[in-house]
């Protein structure tokens, strides 16, 4: 952009106080402290836009914004004529600025306790004593990439880890005085994975679960009484955090739902990142009145050109590149708050095409810009600060050739807290078409065409005869044009510099003809090339829409059936009750129950009837011991006593397993955890019910079970010698283990009966043992050892 700067460019340049006294090696830097930018469209916010308006931003802040400038105010004025002025975007997903993880090669003996200090967390995976504005680092050529895709603002904090520490509110891009650290230290950040940690535990998402869920009954105990006890410097951290907004990163959509969980027993209020499948679980996300980050990301098209390829491809991958582009819609449907996020993307150009997929599947203009600038400005609470242009907020913006959301528009300019950085100029509109260009009485016929943000132009005389492709160069009004020629066998090129008028499609001016001898030349267009027509409205495509299958995935359901009353008839019964065999039985079911089996002839109103001649009805199969349905871990090994973690935690109803296994005729599995350690973790019991959600088949007040093991896999034989560090390597050491255990259940008891004891979730499961509430599925091989079990529970008088 060029300036032209008058005298009272002096009077305007101003010393800005500087919030922290610092020496300069020479005079203090200087800046601009007034602009006004006019004769722009300003999309104010997603319900306002002002045509051909003002902005005048002073000191970093709008100072007025409207249609009409009243004052003569002393300011560089800018003329944005054409030009469109967007808020700035707010990025809530970002790591920039922060030191890269470093996740290296893990050893092949388990790490089994904290390379941390005594004084901060047991666990690696836990630092919340992590400061993202400590750690930050200001590049502005790492802030590139988000700045050219139309982000003025990023919440940034390091992506490593379950609990990680804080987030910063940077302005993304330099300014000469003002700190680009807007809010330091603003935001505290959770996820379920372990990261870089290469301690042993958590190796399971139960195990995140529960070590998540143990640190925030910590930090509860420690906020009253940690003053009490030695100072934990990670507790000090975690208690501080969870009064800012909290952001809980997911990989799949169900985690939004386990994170919801701990949100609801905490008391606490989560803003989860999503995946992009959040369209799978729109009723709980809505009824859950969850706030979202979602990427602006859509996964590519699969290559099916090799038949057996095409054999590969799950059908579960095949159905979310089918739906993801209407995720952000479908969201908006059903009025579930979202922000939009540049993450996944490769580059600026790949964000603004999933933009406009994702509003040709219905999304809005209003609600994409939203889901960019308002919406984030809320959940951060700054929507007095950022996220519209209203007087007295922060001057950051960006100017584009054209309104990015109605068509493909250059982003010219970004502004950060009103420091302009012009990244290219505007490029010139109607110039493209078909000309006839008249040189020394010779017209020719020229086509131009922009291609790369470059015009390029094809020359082809009266008898169609094609020359070589023609230079054209065009800075402002001005235009220099190359032609190749040959005439009377004199090779050469027309050297032609002219003015244009885009309005009615005229160039003209002088040059140099192949001789050399000075001429005039005009050019007057008379065709307008397809790129250049008025872009046809946007056609909205919903046949993507309402495409959900539950689960999405193979065999998926269209929708899940409803509760009715079914009659059997003529079927033979097998009660497995006193009755026994009932032949040519009615059984009617109402409500899920089973309210009659006999011979009589009961039909409830409105009930299906369903005729069993030579029929055998039998009760479901009951799977006492099962490893189906379970997400990202059937054992949790990190530790030989792991009673705090919990299958119903982490149940997964997408597993082609349950259907199969309806085939086959089950209904009730009991989801045990695997034989890794000794004291494993707590059973869920579920009804396999296929396209219903995880908590939907946890049947309601079942009977507590936990997984307990012996033998072989406890003490880790044959697992290899770096297996050999963690505790029993012997069967005899596997006694100890229960025994250790249950004195430490025993006495927390015994202090919690007094009301003396801070919450200890593997304490608590054991003491359920204890008390007779939990009962013990035993993984066992040789019956001396089984014999041993028996002892150690005569010893706490429980059952196994």
């Amino acid at each position: 952009m060029k300036f032209v700067v008058s005298l009272l460019l002096v009077f305007l340049i101003c010393f800005i106080s500087i919030a922290q006294d610092k020496p300069y090696n020479g005079v203090a830097p200087s800046v601009m402290s007034s602009y006004i930018l006019k004769n722009a469209t300003i999309i104010v916010s997603p319900q306002k836009t002002i045509q051909n308006g003002f902005i005048h931003v002073e000191n970093g802040k709008i100072k007025d914004i409207g249609s009409i400038l009243l004052k003569n105010i002393h300011a560089v004025e800018i003329d944005c004529k054409g030009k469109t002025i967007v808020p700035a975007f707010i990025e809530l997903n970002s790591s920039v600025g922060m030191p890269p993880v470093q996740i290296g090669e893990r050893s092949r003996t388990p790490q089994l306790e904290s390379k941390k200090e005594s004084y901060f967390s047991w666990n690696d995976a836990i630092r919340p004593e992590f400061s993202s504005a400590s750690q930050f680092k200001s590049n502005p050529s790492d802030f590139a990439k988000l700045q050219q895709a139309g982000f003025g603002f990023a919440l940034t904090h390091l992506q490593d880890g379950i609990v990680r520490g804080t987030g910063s509110l940077i302005a993304l891009g330099s300014h000469p005085i003002d700190n680009v650290m807007l809010h330091p230290d603003f935001s505290a950040h959770f996820s379920l994975e372990k990261g870089s940690s290469k301690q042993a535990y958590p190796s399971s998402q139960m195990g995140s679960i529960a070590l998540l869920r143990q640190n925030l009954y910590d930090a509860k105990w420690y906020k009253t009484n940690g003053k009490k006890d030695a100072r934990n410097l990670s507790l000090d951290a975690l208690v501080k955090q969870l009064e800012k907004p909290i952001f809980f990163s997911t990989r799949e959509a169900v985690e939004i739902l386990r994170g919801q969980k701990i949100a609801n027993e905490f008391g606490l209020t989560f803003n989860f990142v999503g995946s992009g499948d959040e369209y799978q679980y729109l009723d709980e996300l809505k009824r859950n009145a969850v706030s979202l980050v979602i990427p602006m990301w859509f996964p590519s098209a699969f290559q099916v050109d090799d038949p057996y390829v095409n054999m590969e491809i799950p059908l579960k991958e095949l159905k979310h590149w089918e739906l993801a582009p209407s995720n952000p819609y479908l969201l908006a449907k059903y009025n579930i708050p979202f922000c939009l996020s540049f993450d996944k993307n490769k580059s600026e150009k790949e964000f603004w095409t999933h933009i406009r997929k994702a509003m040709e599947r219905g999304l809005s203009a209003q609600q994409a810009l939203a889901g960019l600038t308002t919406n984030p400005a809320k959940v951060l609470g700054l929507q007095d600060e950022i996220g519209t242009l209203e007087e007295g907020k922060i001057a950051s913006f960006s100017v584009y050739s054209d309104n990015p959301f109605e068509k493909d528009a250059e982003l010219l300019e970004v502004w950060t807290l009103e420091y302009p950085k012009v990244l290219k100029e505007g490029s010139v509109d109607g110039v493209e078409g078909t000309y006839s260009v008249l040189v020394d009485n010779k017209t020719y016929s020229l086509d131009i065409i922009k291609s790369n943000n470059k015009f390029e132009g094809k020359i082809t005389n009266a008898i169609k005869k094609e020359y070589e492709l023609a230079t054209i160069n065009i800075n402002g009004s001005d235009i220099i044009l190359k032609i190749k020629d040959s005439i009377a066998g004199v090779s050469g090129a027309h050297l032609l510099h002219g003015k244009m008028n885009t309005k009615v499609g005229v160039f003209e001016g002088e040059g140099t003809d192949i001789t050399g001898k000075w001429i005039k030349w005009n050019a007057v267009k008379h065709k307008k090339l397809d790129s250049e027509k008025k872009s046809k409205p946007m056609k909205i495509d919903s046949s993507y829409q309402q495409k959900i299958w539950f689960p999405n995935m193979a065999y998926g359901r269209d929708t899940l059936p409803k509760s009715k009353s079914y009659v059997i008839t003529n079927v033979t019964a097998w009660t497995n009750e006193n009755e026994g065999i009932i032949k040519n039985a009615t059984v009617v079911v109402e409500n899920g129950k089973i309210s009659y089996v006999g011979t009589g002839d009961r039909r409830p109103v409105n009930a299906i009837v369903i005729n069993g001649r030579g029929m055998h009805l039998t009760n479901g199969i009951i799977d006492e011991h099962s490893h189906i349905a379970i997400s990202k871990g059937v054992n949790e090994g990190g530790q030989s006593v792991t009673a705090e973690v919990s299958i119903g935690d982490v149940v997964r109803n997408n597993d082609i397993n349950i259907y199969r296994q309806l085939a086959g005729g089950v209904t009730t599995s009991q989801l045990l955890h695997g034989s890794a350690n000794a004291i494993g973790g707590q059973s869920a019991i579920i009804k396999l019910k296929w396209g219903a959600k995880p908590d939907d088949m946890l049947i309601p007040n079942a009977p507590k079970f936990i997984k307990f093991a012996l033998g072989e896999n406890v003490k880790q034989s044959n697992w290899g010698e770096d297996q050999t560090v963690r505790f029993p390597q012997t069967r005899m050491g596997v006694e100890q283990v229960y025994i250790d255990a249950f004195t430490r259940a025993k006495k927390y008891h015994e202090d919690k009966a007094k009301g003396e004891y801070r919450v200890d979730l593997e304490l608590e499961t054991l003491s359920e043992i204890i008390n007779k509430e939990r009962f013990i599925t035993c993984h066992s091989y040789i019956q001396s050892e089984i014999n041993m079990l028996m002892k150690v529970a005569e010893m706490f008088n429980f059952n196994v």
